[in-house]
């Protein structure tokens, strides 16, 4: 597996994580995490799951920003 999708999994994990942390805190939702928090209320996954699916589903920028090596 490639650097860049480890990366990008390593991403999406950190950011479900911090929707949920804002979330728990009672800090309410932005706009855009306002979907995976109704969802996480009638579905079985969480918030964090739900931001991880959704991204993986709707996110194409792992395939058009290039590789830039550090």
């Amino acid at each position: 597996m490639s650097r860049r999708y480890i990366l990008f999994a390593v991403s999406l994990f950190v950011n479900a994580m911090g929707i949920a942390f804002i979330t728990k805190a009672l800090l309410g939702t932005s706009p855009i995490t306002s979907v995976t928090y109704v969802l996480s209320m009638f579905t079985p996954l969480t918030i964090g799951q739900w931001t991880i699916v959704l991204n993986l589903l709707f996110d194409d920028s792992a395939e058009s920003v290039p590789c830039v090596a550090l």
